[in-house]
């Protein structure tokens, strides 16, 4: 199985003041509504995909660097055909718009 994930480019500001370095691993839960196109979004960050993996808790990012979660609106012609790679690329374009040039998806 393809593991999938959005990583840094750069260095991150944790919410302790410390930086994460590029290479960090976002990942997010994703929470769907019925009757609606809108999902939930709601982010974490780890140092690395071995941090993940190993279970370790993710970082706490400051609230001014990157929402903790939002609420994005798919249109309804991409949203009955979403995968995960999919779900993934669009919640990488929104975080770009956030902090440009920032993530990008990589899948193993």
């Amino acid at each position: 199985m393809a593991k999938i994930d959005i990583i840094t480019l750069s260095g991150l500001t944790a919410g302790d003041g410390s930086i994460l370095a590029s290479g960090a691993t976002v990942k997010f839960d994703s929470e769907f509504t019925a009757a609606s196109t809108d999902i939930r979004i709601t982010l974490r960050v780890y140092r690395n995909r071995e941090v993940f993996e190993n279970g370790f808790d993710n970082v706490p990012i400051s609230k001014e660097t990157l929402p903790n979660d939002y609420v994005m609106n798919v249109p309804e012609e991409e949203f009955y055909v979403l995968t995960p790679t999919i779900l993934y690329e669009i919640v990488c374009v929104h975080l770009n718009q956030l902090i440009p040039n920032m993530f990008e998806v990589r899948i193993t």
